[in-house]
């Protein structure tokens, strides 16, 4: 500051006048009062100015550690270019995924348990049905209709009955298809009232054979209730697996 007040206060003089013969003063060399304050106020006003200049580029450098400091803090980490989640995006995630995978894991423990009892109720109608392996061998499991129509089937108390008669009447089956996809309700309706229609018929069958049988020839088979064909609960799933 005190260069450029002796700078300022030079380019201030007033240049003497000179008079010949006359010598010059040091006094005419001295600026007035007033000129002196205007000079000094512009210097004291340059001086703050770049003292605060000075202080906000100090303050500025302090802060920036800090400042990238949080940033870090609140942007998500990378491993190897991938973003990594925080405590927060984990919880989003497991309240998002816990309720899907208990989900899937019920409905996987409830198609199991279908197939298992499906295919334990067929292995047993193979006795009562022959050739119904076989039959269930050309329908479509990929359709939706079709495994809605099983599961239909496998909870009623005939099922093997019902299953023979609906692959023996494909009309029947169509039918109940059709149901199925605009009428779900009225669809079990039909499958229920055939499932009694079987069992009616089936009764009055067994009437009739126990009139006409002799009492003396009505004997009972050691082999009664043994399945003697080779229809396996394995066979049945892998038919139902590679048919989805």
């Amino acid at each position: 500051m005190t260069d450029s007040l002796d700078t300022d206060l030079q380019g201030e003089l007033v240049e003497p006048v000179v008079s010949e013969g006359v010598p010059v003063s040091n006094a005419d060399n001295v600026l007035d009062k007033a000129t002196v304050s205007k000079i000094v106020a512009r210097e004291r006003s340059k001086a703050y100015e770049k003292g605060k200049q000075e202080a906000r580029m100090e303050l500025e450098q302090q802060q920036a550690p800090a400042q990238a400091l949080q940033q870090a803090q609140a942007a998500p980490s990378t491993f190897g270019g991938m973003p990594q989640m925080n405590h927060e995006d984990i919880q989003r995630m497991i309240a998002e995924q816990v309720p899907q995978y208990l989900q899937q894991q019920a409905t996987d423990f409830h198609n199991k348990q279908f197939v298992d009892s499906f295919v334990s109720k067929m292995q047993a109608a193979e006795q009562h049905h022959p050739g119904l392996e076989t039959k269930l061998n050309d329908l479509d499991y990929s359709q939706p209709g079709t495994m809605k129509l099983l599961q239909m089937a496998n909870n009623l108390e005939n099922t093997g009955a019902i299953m023979n008669e609906l692959i023996e009447n494909p009309e029947k089956m169509g039918s109940i298809l059709t149901l199925l996809h605009e009428q779900p309700k009225l669809a079990q309706q039909k499958l229920a009232s055939l499932s009694n229609s079987i069992k009616v018929n089936q009764e009055a069958m067994n009437q009739d054979k126990s009139a006409q049988q002799p009492i003396g020839q009505m004997k009972s088979s050691v082999n009664a209730g043994v399945d003697d064909h080779n229809l396996s609960v394995k066979d049945l799933k892998k038919m139902f697996s590679s048919k989805r």
